[in-house]
C-alpha cells in the first residue's frame, strides 16, 4: 500500500469500504465524490491499489470561535468571533486497518492540507467534531488538538499547524 493520499475518483473502489459507522460507509460509497466534484468538499483517500482503505474530507467554513471555549490566549479581537476554518468533515479507516496507525496518518495529511491552504488565504485553524469520547481520546487529545470545553469539538490553530509543517515547505 502506497501512503499517500489522493483526491476520490470514480476509477477507485469505493463498494468494498468497511468501517465501524454505517454513516461514513454510506457517505464514501454515495455522496463523497459528488462533494467533490460539485466543490462542496475534497475528500482525499488512501489506496490499496485502486480500493478505498480510508479518508478524510476538508471544507472552508465560517466558524465561531470563543475564547473561553478552548481557553484559548487573546490574540481575537472579540471574546466571540466568526473565523474562517478548514474543517475536517469526515475522517474514516477500513476495519482491516484497524490499529494500523492509519487514523493518525490520516490525521496529520488533513493538517498538512490545512496548513497549505493557511497559506493561499487566510484561516484561523482546523476544526472538527469528533464522533465519541473513544476517537477522542484514542487520537486528538493525544495529537494535543485544543478541546472545547464541554463538547466533542476540536480545533488545531494556525499558529500550530505552521511551527509543525514550516520546514517541510
Amino acid at each position: 500500500m502506497n501512503n499517500e493520499v489522493v483526491y476520490i475518483d470514480k476509477k477507485q473502489i469505493r463498494s468494498n469500504f468497511n468501517c465501524e459507522s454505517e454513516n461514513l460507509n454510506k457517505y464514501i460509497k454515495e455522496t463523497a465524490r459528488q462533494h467533490h466534484i460539485r466543490n462542496l468538499s475534497k475528500t482525499y483517500v488512501l489506496l490499496n491499489q485502486i480500493e478505498v482503505v480510508a479518508f478524510f474530507t476538508l471544507f472552508i467554513e465560517s466558524v465561531e470561535l470563543n475564547i473561553k471555549d478552548f481557553n484559548l490566549p487573546k490574540d481575537l479581537k472579540e471574546e466571540k468571533e466568526t473565523v474562517p476554518g478548514v474543517v475536517l468533515g469526515m475522517l474514516a479507516r477500513d476495519i482491516s486497518l484497524k490499529n494500523m496507525d492509519y487514523g493518525e496518518f490520516l490525521i496529520n495529511e488533513a493538517m498538512k492540507k490545512s496548513y497549505q491552504v493557511s497559506k493561499i488565504v487566510g484561516i484561523k485553524g482546523m476544526f472538527l467534531k469528533a464522533e465519541n469520547e473513544t476517537v477522542c481520546e484514542k487520537f486528538y487529545d493525544k495529537l494535543e488538538f485544543l478541546k472545547k470545553i464541554d463538547d466533542l469539538s476540536y480545533y488545531v490553530p494556525t499558529k500550530t499547524l505552521e511551527l509543525i509543517f514550516k520546514d517541510n515547505d
